[in-house]
C-alpha cells in the first residue's frame, strides 16, 4: 500500500492487530497499574481460621495519593503567549482566540486533566490536535441553510439565515481537541520516536454507535457494546468498526504539515520509559517501583482485619468450685453466663476472659518498614 493512499477498513483492523500483539505486555502491565489506582487489583490474604468467615480486602488509598499528589502539581491554568512581530493588538487578539478556542473544544470532551493522569498511571499520553475536523461544517443542516441565504432576495430573511448560520458556527466549533487514552493507543515510529502512524481503540454502545453513524451494523454483530478503532497517519483520519467485517464510518485527509512535510497530528509524550527487557515492558508510570510494597500493605491489614473480625470478643471462663456446688442444693454444678442475666458465684469462684489468636507482633513492625519503604520511593514527597 503507497503511504498516500487511503488504507481501508480491512488494512486497519489487520494493523490493531499487529499492534496488540506488539503492545500485549504491556497493555498487561497497564491493567495492573490502573487496577491498582482503582484499589482493584488482586492481592493475597491468609484465610479465615472459622467456616463462614468473609475475608474483606483492606484499601489503604496509597496508590491514589501516590498518583494524586502529582497531578495536582502537575495540573493547573493554561496560559497562552503570542509573541508579537510588530503591534502588539494582534498578539493579545491571538491569545484571547487560542485560549478561548481550548476552552471551547475541552468543554464536552476534558482533554488536560485525563492526559495528566495519564502520564502519572501509566507513564505516557496522547492526543489528537489540535485539528479541523471538517464534519462538523459539512453537516445538512448547514448547508441547507446557506443555500436559502442565497437563494433569498428578501434581505429580512437573508438577515435571519445569516444569523442561523452564525449560531450554527459558534455552536459547532470546526476544531478538535481531544483526549486519547494511553493504555488503548498504539503508535508506529519513524526517525527514532516521531510518530508514522497510530490506531486506538474505544467502546461504544450500539445505540450510540447507529446515532452517531446512522444504520451501519448487520444483524450478525451482536453485543451491547461495539469496538471502534480510531486511526491516524500522516494523510488520514479514519474510523472503523471493529465487528466481523469491519466498516469504516468516518474518513477524511487532515492536510497537516510542518515546515511542509505532513505529519501525524496527534500529540504524544512518555516521561517513565523503561530499557529494553524481556518482559515486554516499555513505560512505568508513578506506582511501578512501589507495585510490591503498596500490596504487601493491604495484604497485612487485610490479614490483621480478619483476625480482629474472627476473634472481635474473647470468650468468658469461669472457674468453679465443682465440690462445694454439688453440696449445695439449688446450685447448678456448672454456672452459666448469659448476655444481660446474674450470675451467682461461690466465694472462691472467679469469672475471667480467655485468651484469643493474637496477630504476630511481626506483622506491625513489618507494615512500618513497609510503610516507611513506600513513603521514601514515592508518597513522602515534601517538595510537594
Amino acid at each position: 500500500m503507497a503511504k498516500h493512499n487511503e488504507p481501508t477498513a480491512e488494512d486497519i483492523q489487520a494493523y490493531y492487530k499487529r499492534q496488540e500483539t506488539r503492545y500485549g505486555n504491556q497493555s498487561r502491565l497497564d491493567g495492573w497499574m490502573l487496577d491498582m489506582y482503582l484499589q482493584e487489583n488482586l492481592i493475597s490474604a491468609k484465610a479465615p481460621d472459622k467456616a463462614g468467615t468473609q475475608v474483606t480486602r483492606v484499601k489503604s488509598g496509597l496508590a491514589g495519593l501516590t498518583v494524586d499528589q502529582d497531578t495536582n502539581v502537575l495540573s493547573g491554568r493554561m496560559r497562552i503567549h503570542v509573541t508579537p512581530r510588530g503591534g502588539d493588538e494582534h498578539a493579545e487578539k491571538l491569545e484571547a482566540f487560542i485560549g478561548g478556542s481550548f476552552n471551547v473544544m475541552e468543554e464536552e470532551d476534558p482533554v488536560r486533566d485525563p492526559v495528566i493522569q495519564d502520564l502519572r498511571i501509566f507513564g505516557r499520553c496522547a492526543s489528537l490536535g489540535p485539528i479541523p475536523d471538517p464534519k462538523l461544517w459539512g453537516d445538512d443542516e448547514l448547508q441547507k441553510l446557506t443555500e436559502e441565504m442565497a437563494d433569498t432576495d428578501d434581505p429580512d430573511e437573508f438577515k435571519e439565515k445569516d444569523k442561523a448560520v452564525t449560531e450554527f458556527k459558534r455552536d459547532n466549533f470546526p476544531i478538535v481537541w481531544q483526549h486519547i487514552p494511553a493504555d488503548s493507543f498504539k503508535p508506529s515510529f519513524k526517525r527514532g520516536r516521531e510518530l508514522a502512524k497510530c490506531v486506538w481503540v474505544k467502546k461504544m454502545y450500539r445505540d450510540d454507535v447507529e446515532a452517531e453513524f446512522g444504520d451501519v451494523l448487520d444483524d450478525k454483530d451482536k453485543g451491547d457494546e461495539i469496538e471502534v478503532l480510531e486511526y491516524v497517519d500522516q494523510y488520514w483520519c479514519k474510523t472503523v468498526l471493529n465487528v466481523s467485517s469491519p466498516k469504516g464510518v468516518r474518513s477524511w485527509e487532515h492536510g497537516m504539515k510542518v515546515a511542509g512535510r505532513r505529519v501525524v497530528p496527534v500529540a504524544f509524550e512518555e516521561v517513565d520509559r523503561l530499557p529494553a527487557n524481556k518482559l515486554g515492558w516499555i513505560w512505568k508510570g508513578a506506582l511501578f517501583h512501589v507495585r510490591g510494597g503498596l500490596e504487601a500493605i493491604d495484604e497485612t491489614l487485610t490479614d490483621i482485619r480478619t483476625n480482629i473480625r474472627e476473634y472481635t470478643q474473647s470468650p468468658i471462663v469461669v472457674k468453679h468450685n465443682a465440690e462445694a456446688r454439688s453440696q449445695l442444693e439449688g446450685w447448678p454444678v456448672t454456672a452459666v453466663v448469659e448476655k444481660g442475666g446474674q450470675l451467682n458465684l461461690l466465694i472462691d469462684e472467679e469469672v475471667g476472659r480467655a485468651g484469643v489468636p493474637e496477630m504476630n507482633p511481626a506483622a506491625y513492625n513489618f507494615l512500618g518498614l513497609m510503610k516507611g519503604f513506600v513513603d521514601q520511593v514515592a508518597t513522602n514527597r515534601p517538595a510537594l
